[in-house]
């Protein structure tokens, strides 16, 4: 994971969260990488000034069935989070 591609996600959240009309949404943040060999793969999540922004792999070296499961499992993930 990279700062670099992180920061831009962040202030386009916060940016995004500004110009709500409706204060009680919350706006949310994700990070998509390819997942690679390293050992080590981007998996976290962040609240920074009360909003959340998160890091994920997908591994596409899958099938297309396979990687939609993957996304879907993601926003099931986010929807999870922000009704909680």
């Amino acid at each position: 994971m990279h700062a670099a591609n992180l920061y831009p996600i962040c202030i386009y959240v916060k940016d995004e969260q500004a110009s709500l009309s409706d204060p009680t949404h919350t706006v949310v943040g994700r990070l998509l990488y390819a997942r690679t060999d390293d050992a080590l793969q981007p998996d976290a999540s962040y609240l920074m000034s009360g909003n959340r922004t998160s890091v994920r792999t997908l591994d596409l070296n899958r099938g297309f069935a396979e990687i939609r499961q993957q996304l879907d499992g993601i926003v099931t993930a986010n929807f999870a989070v922000a009704a909680s």
